[in-house]
């Protein structure tokens, strides 16, 4: 397993750079190839001009390790996904020794499997009809539980790392009246236009959701009672003609909330279409005319489409 500098990278400070790994994927991975970014853990140069930001890869750390984990202890079955960006930026890799990441996920021991001699079974995809009901139930009920657990795991992992992760984070929310909740890296773009706008004494923020199943409604519900007005960020389209996944969601978790928060929902990003923090800019100056009580508009829109 090597590491390859891009050869036009300017690298990135070590103090201000995130505790991040991609090398995790090689180690917990079961044969996935991380052949972007700086490294490629088959061995070959990473291409040239392709590379992870710093809380994509820091995301796909935390998912590989505390999910893991969480999959080990909890017996869920977990997918981690991620995507390849164009990013002009180096930034050093802090791995984990291969000892301290054994003992944190440990061993696996199945109380069954396929080729258990003394309990033959059959293994597959197919549930009978006179047991799914039943199967399907204690699916649901382990998820309720399933938060505890996560958090759970990621307490662990701050011990380990100094790293905290939960259900989702709160950028800038404990006073902010505008904010975004959307999911993965973009929420990095966003915080910059976030910034910006609380040096012009604008009282924005962002949550950024960590856990999307199960979903932390009551949680989020908390987080975002104060807030105004609220957009909500889907890089993903659900053709139910009424907004994006994540927006459907939070926004029944915020139903039950007196006064509510006046919501809008944005799908952006599809196909990998770039984000730039004068895009989060518009959306906030939107969100600004809401909150002081300007028309609503249009509930579900798209935004960085051509034409």
């Amino acid at each position: 397993m090597r590491l390859f500098p891009h050869p036009f990278a300017e690298p990135v400070p070590f103090e201000s750079a995130e505790i991040a790994s991609g090398v995790a994927v090689a180690q917990l991975g079961g044969g996935l190839k991380a052949s972007y970014a700086f490294l490629d853990v088959h061995g070959a140069p990473a291409p040239i001009g392709v590379q992870f930001p710093k809380a994509v890869v820091d995301d796909a750390h935390k998912l590989v390790r505390v999910r893991a984990c969480f999959s080990v202890i909890g017996l869920f079955p977990v997918v981690c996904l991620g995507k390849a960006v164009q990013q002009g930026k180096g930034f050093p890799i802090v791995l984990l020794d291969t000892d301290s990441v054994k003992a944190f996920v440990g061993e696996y021991h199945p109380e069954h499997y396929l080729l258990k001699a003394e309990n033959p079974l059959a293994v597959g995809a197919y549930d009978l009809g006179c047991h799914y009901m039943e199967h399907k139930v204690q699916q649901a009920e382990a998820m309720k539980v399933a938060k505890a657990r996560i958090l759970e795991v990621a307490a662990r992992f701050e011990a380990l790392t100094g790293r905290k992760y939960g259900l989702f984070e709160a950028y800038r929310m404990e006073d902010a009246e505008v904010a975004l909740v959307l999911i993965g890296s973009s929420a990095g773009t966003a915080k910059v236009a976030v910034d910006q706008l609380r040096e012009q004494g604008v009282k924005a923020g962002l949550v950024k959701i960590r856990v999307f199943r199960p979903f932390p409604a009551q949680e989020l519900a908390q987080a975002l009672q104060h807030v105004k007005a609220l957009a909500i960020m889907d890089k993903a389209e659900s053709f139910s003609a009424n907004g994006g996944p994540l927006f459907s969601e939070v926004r029944g978790a915020l139903y039950d909330l007196e006064p509510r928060p006046r919501t809008v929902g944005y799908v952006y990003g599809l196909g990998g279409r770039d984000i730039t923090p004068a895009h989060f800019h518009t959306v906030f100056a939107r969100l600004q005319a809401i909150a002081a009580g300007g028309e609503l508009g249009p509930v579900y829109t798209h935004l960085g489409q051509r034409g």
